[in-house]
């Protein structure tokens, strides 16, 4: 028997034992390396089954890494280890609030601009002070977008993936709880 005859028998074997890893040395990555690339990836540490539910989301329903980070950050998707599901939580009061500052602090300045407007070119400073106050005003409504309401809009869309948790295995979620469960209540 040739060298290249012994070849193809063993990998036929190992073909048909399913144990090729073994055979060329590769073995499968462990949990722990998993979880790790997983966090150096997306910068999101959890555990196996939100890692799982987190990748079903990224590789089947369009979401990005960052935009599921971000949520999960301002705990509006997580994982609950108690029940072993993933929860949504969004809040319609935090939106609320942050569109009632925006409008507040927008016609504040609005009629502090309009005052030293009228005022006339004398009031230079107070010009400046009120220019000063309109970019503080774009940083604020920046800040409250990118910490409450981006957040709130990736987890709105989540919800309505509603990807019960053993998609991932075999079978289908016929015995599942209705995408609701899923929704935490405040």
């Amino acid at each position: 028997m040739t060298q290249q005859q012994c070849f193809q028998a063993a990998v036929g074997q190992a073909v048909q034992t399913r144990e090729l890893n073994q055979y060329f040395g590769v073995t499968p990555p462990t949990e722990e390396q998993l979880q790790h690339e997983f966090a150096l990836r997306t910068k999101i540490d959890c555990g196996k089954e939100a890692r799982l539910w987190l990748q079903q989301l990224m590789e089947h329903h369009g979401f990005g890494a960052r935009e599921l980070a971000v949520s999960w950050k301002a705990n509006a998707i997580y994982w609950d280890k108690k029940h072993g599901r993933p929860r949504v939580s969004t809040s319609w009061l935090e939106a609320a609030f942050v569109y009632f500052v925006a409008g507040a602090l927008g016609l504040w300045c609005l009629s502090l601009a309009v005052a030293f407007i009228w005022a006339g070119p004398d009031h230079l400073p107070a010009r400046m002070a009120v220019y000063a106050l309109c970019l503080a005003y774009l940083g604020i409504c920046w800040l409250m977008a990118r910490f409450i309401l981006w957040p709130r809009r990736v987890a709105l869309r989540v919800r309505a993936v509603a990807v019960c948790p053993t998609q991932w295995r075999v079978g289908a979620c016929a015995d599942e709880p209705s995408h609701q469960d899923f929704i935490a209540k405040p």
